[in-house]
């Protein structure tokens, strides 16, 4: 709790507003599961490196935990927009696509 009696965690990249806002972004990309949005949150801020990150968001879409229709253009710009994942989409969706197993 803040000096004005506001119940406020900042984090690394933010206030908890902007935390709030990812999470309400990524729930739909998880299927609603908010737990699973809110890990996969916690992961990303966790890792520093940008192909792991792509790899570890891979191996969600291929165990069907992310939704394979929204792992390229949808996730990238929420990830960019919070700061998360700041190269190129045409980056992210090579790299992405790498790690991807064709079904």
């Amino acid at each position: 709790i803040t000096e004005t009696g506001t119940d406020e965690m900042i984090t690394e990249t933010g206030t908890a507003e902007n935390n709030e806002t990812l999470l309400e972004r990524l729930k739909p990309i998880f299927y609603g599961d908010e737990k699973r949005a809110q890990d996969y949150i916690k992961k990303i801020k966790n890792t520093t490196n940008d192909v792991e990150k792509v790899q570890y968001t891979a191996q969600l879409v291929n165990e069907n935990t992310i939704s394979e229709m929204s792992c390229h253009r949808d996730l990238y710009r929420i990830l960019h927009d919070h700061g998360l994942y700041n190269k190129s989409e045409s980056n992210w969706n090579k790299v992405i696509s790498q790690y991807l197993v064709k079904k």
